[in-house]
């Protein structure tokens, strides 16, 4: 079995809090769209069968509205520690950066955003993130 190895640690915790405020807006439109998504089912479909529909696509479909946003990870050979538990980076996921705004963040093909690096280093998180991706694949 292959030994854990920490391959890059940061406290972005700067980076964070200076970007909170796009966190929150991001959540707060994602969770509107569920809104007017559950109202829309419920109209064309009524209230039960359309409440049915939501809550299976809650679960498949919609993205969370609810961002992982860690304060301090370690990216391992494994994929992301943070708060005493490990994100495994599957070989589905897509990882994307935004240098401007100095984050990296892996992607869910149908979920969306699952989890967002804040980092000084956008290159080199994006680098060693695509690494473990492609040895995982």
């Amino acid at each position: 079995m292959k030994e854990i190895k920490i391959l890059y640690e940061e406290d972005s915790t700067i980076l964070r809090s200076n970007n909170r405020k796009c966190i929150l807006a991001r959540a707060l439109i994602v969770w509107t769209a569920e809104i007017m998504f559950l109202i829309a089912l419920c109209i064309a479909f009524g209230t039960f069968i359309g409440i049915l529909i939501y809550l299976l696509s809650i679960f498949i479909i919609l993205p969370t509205p609810f961002l992982k946003v860690p304060k301090k990870y370690k990216i391992t050979s494994k994929g992301i520690a943070y708060d005493g538990k490990l994100f495994p980076v599957h070989k589905i996921y897509k990882i994307r950066m935004n240098a401007r705004r100095k984050y990296v963040a892996v992607y869910h093909p149908l979920r969306g955003e699952l989890i967002r690096l804040y980092t000084e280093k956008p290159n080199e998180v994006y680098t060693l993130l695509c690494k473990i991706l492609n040895e995982n694949a």
